[in-house]
């Protein structure tokens, strides 16, 4: 099971009043994706992921959830 406490997501000037629409997808993606194998972490940083300015929210909260899944994945 997944337990996001807070999630921070530092966006392009004008995406910023995305932020939270993005957020909710990211948690909708997480947890839909296999977990099965992912470590428990206090604290995760993932890499900046680029998008381009024509991005749907969709898009980035996609990316983003692909990253912490990769990151969550690690070390196995």
């Amino acid at each position: 099971m997944l337990h996001i406490e807070q999630l921070r997501i530092h966006l392009p000037q004008d995406f910023e009043h995305r932020a939270g629409g993005i957020s909710q997808r990211v948690g909708v993606l997480l947890k839909n994706m296999p977990n099965e194998h992912w470590q428990s972490a206090q604290s995760l940083q993932i890499p900046g992921v680029k998008i381009s300015p024509q991005a749907t929210d969709a898009d980035i909260a996609n990316a983003v959830a692909r990253s912490i899944q990769a990151r969550l994945g690690e070390n196995r």
